[in-house]
């Protein structure tokens, strides 16, 4: 991906989900966080012009659950992970 193409998508970051017509909202994933009231999540954003390559925004709120502030962008790629689970045998 070009640079400039990186900058059009970041320049307007505090809004960057609700009106680029580039980014397309894919889902919101909880993250755990240290106190009750606050909040941490992620906003996954798939890149239109981009084969799997997706735009990661991780959020938080502050000590009281308000405001949502963003904390780190990164560029991602979804993967599979497998998963082994243990039954008891019948």
């Amino acid at each position: 991906m070009e640079l400039s193409k990186i900058n059009q998508l970041l320049f307007d970051i505090d809004y960057i989900g609700d009106n680029n017509p580039e980014l397309l909202f894919i889902e919101k994933q909880e993250i755990g966080s240290e106190y009750e009231d606050q909040e941490r999540y992620y906003k996954i954003f798939k890149i239109k012009s981009e084969n799997d390559l997706f735009l990661r925004i991780e959020y938080y709120t502050d000590s009281y659950g308000e405001g949502e502030l963003i904390k780190g962008v990164s560029f991602v790629k979804p993967t599979e992970t497998k998963v082994t689970a243990y039954e008891p045998v019948k």
